[in-house]
């Protein structure tokens, strides 16, 4: 596995991102941010500027782990067993965990509950491609029915 780092800047909640926190939640919780290791075996320890911070060191690693539970949280069971196979090491997630990891993901919060996304998802999984008015795309047979009125129609 390649050792990953993100900064609090360049931090928005895509599924790379969010797994990197959930593996490192016991520092996040700790109030410390991950450090980045290099390639050559050294740990940057950052560099120390005097000056007043605008905020206390623990603030940006609360506010990431805040959001990434939270968010866990309204994805209910599949967000706990998410949680438990990130923990547990896996590399390849059960369905449910996957679909829960979708629903964390994103730059913005998801506005439907968990259980109405995961409907919509499966509605457009099984209708196929959506029109643009939010019904789903008509059938050869429908297209094929819908010209023959049309021509009969005219006549």
């Amino acid at each position: 596995m390649i050792d990953e780092f993100y900064s609090y800047g360049q931090f928005t909640f895509k599924r790379d991102e969010v797994l990197w926190a959930l593996r490192n939640a016991d520092l996040f919780r700790e109030g410390k941010w991950p450090p980045q290791n290099i390639a050559s075996g050294y740990t940057d320890p950052g560099i120390r500027r005097k000056g007043v911070k605008r905020e206390p060191a623990f603030v940006k690693p609360a506010v990431i782990i805040a959001e990434v539970d939270w968010r866990l949280e309204r994805a209910g069971v599949d967000g706990k067993l998410l949680l438990a196979e990130v923990q547990a090491g896996y590399e390849r997630f059960s369905d449910e965990a996957w679909s829960a990891l979708n629903y964390i993901s994103g730059w913005n919060r998801k506005e439907d509950t968990y259980p109405a996304w995961k409907a919509k998802r499966k509605y457009r999984i099984k209708g196929g491609n959506m029109r643009f008015s939010g019904k789903p795309d008509l059938s050869k047979i429908q297209i094929e029915e819908r010209a023959k009125r049309k021509r009969n129609g005219r006549r």
